[in-house]
């Protein structure tokens, strides 16, 4: 909800206002995980309602509530490249599928996938897709965040066609993490 001095305009708002997740996602229709995860910044664009509610309780206008959030996502991303500084990833001369190559190396620096995604403002759901892979490719999302922080190699590529080569089925993340060594020392 903090990074550094920059405070998400939705905690801020509902903080100032003494209404809890509960009050506030009643308030709103909407449910009270979706207020937590605005909060930690997942949502590339916040329900309309909540932007106006917020706006209102800030006294501000909803275009300054958009910008403030797009500022704290940033520098949540930024923060937390720095305070964990894992090495760029990389694919290397690696074969093996870009999803599990990201899979080893989220899980050097971040304990689970929910602790990366509130590191980086993505949705959980987007990366959890991509480690199990029911998505091919890495999402558009995750690639530009990644990028912007500098914590992918710029050639990076999914060697797709390495996936269908080795035989082994995608979906199976276990058995795939099985074919990579442990990476954590680095």
């Amino acid at each position: 909800m903090f990074a550094g001095s920059i405070v998400n305009p939705i905690a801020d708002a509902r903080i100032s206002a003494s209404y809890s997740l509960n009050r506030l996602a009643n308030k709103l229709s909407v449910s009270k995980q979706y207020i937590s995860r605005a909060e930690h910044g997942t949502y590339t664009s916040l329900n309309q309602e909540l932007i106006k509610w917020a706006a209102n309780t800030l006294d501000i206008p909803r275009k300054d509530v958009v910008y403030r959030y797009k500022v704290f996502q940033t520098a949540t991303r930024s923060r937390s490249a720095l305070e964990i500084n894992p090495p760029v990833l990389e694919r290397r001369s690696s074969a093996r599928p870009g999803n599990v190559l990201f899979t080893v190396w989220r899980e050097g620096y971040w304990p689970s996938i929910t602790a990366f995604s509130n590191s980086f403002c993505v949705h959980p759901e987007m990366i959890r897709a991509y480690e199990d892979g029911i998505r091919d490719e890495m999402p558009e999302l995750l690639r530009k965040v990644l990028t912007d922080v500098g914590l992918i190699d710029k050639d990076w590529t999914e060697n797709a066609s390495s996936v269908k080569a080795s035989g082994v089925a995608v979906g199976r993340r276990a058995s795939l993490l099985a074919l990579v060594p442990d990476q954590r020392s680095h």
